[in-house]
């Protein structure tokens, strides 16, 4: 039976600070953290969001998180806790299907998030986008004690929510060609390398663009038995 091989080339961000939606658990509320509440914490949305623009493209040349809000004001703090803000983007209004973005809080009273970070969750709920994309977003607030990481306020508590549009990173350029063991139509999967891993050559890239700081390049595979694809299988 002739076994067909289906290449696709991903350029894949690195997600490790993006959450995401339904079914990943979240920070736990803490109805009443001693002396301190969701009211003593005052904040300002940033430029981008006051503007309802988000350039991605952008921050990543620049090499710039992008600013979520201005925290403006804060009393009784409790001693040794952090604050902490996220923006949860969703394509949708009910936030049915959502990422959640981590925006820590830095030395300038800013909340600031990776712009691979976002924009790996801008494509993970709109797609493989290239052009400016509107969002809905949410901000929720969180403060991290020697206890653990709670919610600021109940579940609902959002210190600003609206629509945004955000520009997307381009995505690389990349050319390829199959592998000769693929192009001969004959691959050996008991190829091993000095330390014992079994490799099976599918692709060879013969150019690609600059990829931005945080970028990957990956590919999947997908293998049938059937020319309808009708049993495949995917793998990395």
């Amino acid at each position: 039976m002739k076994l067909n091989i289906f290449l696709m080339g991903l350029a894949a961000l690195a997600v490790a600070s993006c959450e995401d939606g339904p079914g990943i658990v979240q920070p736990s509320v803490e109805p009443q953290l001693p002396e301190f509440t969701d009211a003593d914490v005052q904040v300002a949305l940033s430029q981008g969001l006051n503007s309802s623009a988000i350039n991605l493209q952008s921050a990543m040349a620049s090499d710039a998180p992008v600013a979520i809000v201005d925290v403006t004001s804060v009393e009784n703090l409790p001693e040794g806790a952090q604050l902490d803000f996220a923006i949860q983007i969703s394509d949708d209004a009910s936030f049915a299907d959502y990422r959640e973005v981590s925006g820590p809080v830095s030395a300038g009273n800013v909340a600031e998030a990776s712009a691979v970070s976002f924009n790996s969750a801008l494509k993970a709920i709109a797609g493989n986008v290239t052009v400016p994309t509107q969002v809905y977003y949410r901000i929720p607030g969180y403060v991290t004690i020697s206890k653990g990481k709670y919610r600021l306020g109940s579940a609902d508590k959002y210190y600003g929510e609206g629509q945004v549009t955000v520009t997307p990173v381009d995505n690389p350029v990349i050319s390829s060609d199959p592998s000769a063991e693929l192009a001969s139509g004959a691959i050996d999967i008991q190829q091993m390398t000095d330390d014992g891993i079994e490799i099976i050559p599918l692709i060879d890239v013969t150019s690609i663009s600059e990829l931005p700081e945080g970028y990957k390049l990956s590919y999947k595979y997908v293998l049938s038995g059937n020319q309808d694809m009708s049993d495949a299988k995917a793998g990395d």
